[in-house]
């Protein structure tokens, strides 16, 4: 009872010793110049969405090629993760592996026919549509 009171008069959570020393640090944390060299890896070929609702939202890069692009850095074999957690890892730092998507061009108002017709008009050849 103690332990909680001290709690809601410090604000500060205490942790029994098994909370606070027990489980595997993740990948990142424990090696976190490796994660920023991956992390700038990821941003080299990262793409920003169309709608530009986020500033990063896909990557061209898979987990195996960034983990390549790791050992051309000289990062030591044993610093490497596992291959069943590469995908996992780029995932946790943000980054989603997607093709690359073209933006939609936008749909045609009345200032496009009129551009359209101001150049017919000085070329005197119609507008040619694709279908």
């Amino acid at each position: 009872m103690a332990v909680g009171l001290a709690e809601k008069r410090t604000g500060i959570v205490c942790l029994r010793l098994h909370e606070a020393f027990s489980g595997r640090r993740r990948w990142e944390e424990r090696y976190p110049e490796a994660a920023e060299a991956l992390v700038a890896l990821a941003l080299a070929h990262a793409q920003q969405d169309p709608t530009c609702r986020t500033t990063v939202s896909y990557t061209r890069l898979t987990a195996n090629t960034a983990i390549a692009g790791l050992r051309q850095k000289g990062m030591e074999e044993a610093i490497l993760p596992a291959p069943s957690t590469r995908a996992v890892l780029l995932n946790r730092l943000g980054f989603r592996w997607r093709h690359v998507v073209k933006s939609k061009p936008r749909k045609q108002g009345p200032q496009t026919d009129a551009i359209f017709a101001a150049v017919t008009k000085k070329t005197g050849k119609p507008r040619q549509t694709v279908r």
